[in-house]
């Protein structure tokens, strides 16, 4: 484009020259006369002859000047295109980059989703453990044969209202991963006082893993209440209590979303469902 403009403006000074020339050859009467003073016929054609090349020179001059228009909008066209297109390079870097930036995200969250899932397995694998530990325990150390429980005459350890029931739930805090409820959560406020559903003997009263401080009563006839999520544990292993007597009060240790008594009935060692043992 640069080349071609170039190659016009010097044409069109040259044609220029030509014209100017030629104007003065026109105008001046001196060069005429001294060239043909006595021969009428070429003073006649000269001057003739000369108009005609101003004529021609002046169409070829403005033929330059429509190619220089001509060149000037397809220059401004180009450049239009050019913009044009590196409008739509920036869109698609722009749209690559937000590809990318998804993709990343993606694959962040995937691996979060994973690293969620382990931890959860992890989680289940350890609270499934701990309920067999628990299990083990209560027959190693229950040990009174006379039972002080009856079903459906279990006093409830605290008022309140069942927030999650016995058997496979949702767990609320390890992302709905399915896991079986070995008790019932009985809704109350920080620091209720926790009683003992049936006269016995403490045979655990501490820290253990998700169920936070726990305390375990064996009732005899191989029956035993677990007490979980206490904020204080007041009872002391070995200890006789009766029922009513307060062991601990309600909290939220361990694997807990928030205030609440987790109570399980067990039945040499295995979890059964507190609802059927207690006053209704």
């Amino acid at each position: 484009m640069n080349i071609l403009q170039r190659n016009l403006k010097y044409r069109s000074l040259n044609f220029k020259e030509n014209l100017g020339e030629s104007y003065k050859l026109l105008q001046s009467k001196n060069s005429f006369s001294l060239i043909f003073l006595n021969d009428p016929f070429y003073q006649i054609a000269v001057p003739y002859y000369l108009k005609s090349l101003m004529k021609l020179e002046a169409g070829r001059l403005n033929n330059l000047n429509t190619q220089c228009k001509d060149i000037e909008q397809t220059k401004k066209k180009w450049e239009e295109e050019k913009r044009n297109v590196e409008a739509l390079v920036r869109s698609i870097a722009e749209k690559k980059a937000y590809i990318e930036r998804k993709k990343n995200e993606k694959l962040a969250y995937l691996e979060k989703i994973r690293t969620q899932k382990r931890y959860q397995q992890q989680v289940v694998a350890t609270l499934e453990r701990e309920s067999k530990e628990i299990e083990q325990m209560i027959r190693k150390l229950a040990s009174s044969n006379i039972q002080k429980a009856q079903k459906g005459r279990l006093s409830w350890p605290v008022i309140g209202s069942i927030t999650s029931g016995f058997g496979i739930r949702r767990h609320p805090i390890l992302g709905g991963a399915p896991l079986f409820h070995t008790g019932v959560d009985i809704a109350a406020s920080y620091g209720t006082p926790v009683r003992a559903a049936a006269s016995g003997r403490i045979i655990f009263a501490g820290w253990y893993g998700g169920y936070g401080n726990m305390v375990i009563i064996d009732h005899g006839g191989k029956i035993s209440t677990v007490y979980g999520h206490l904020s204080k544990i007041v009872a002391r292993v070995g200890e006789e209590i009766a029922e009513g007597d307060i062991i601990g009060y309600v909290g939220t240790t361990g694997l807990s979303t928030g205030p609440h008594l987790h109570f399980e009935v067990r039945v040499n060692g295995d979890p059964v469902d507190p609802l059927s043992w207690l006053i209704r």
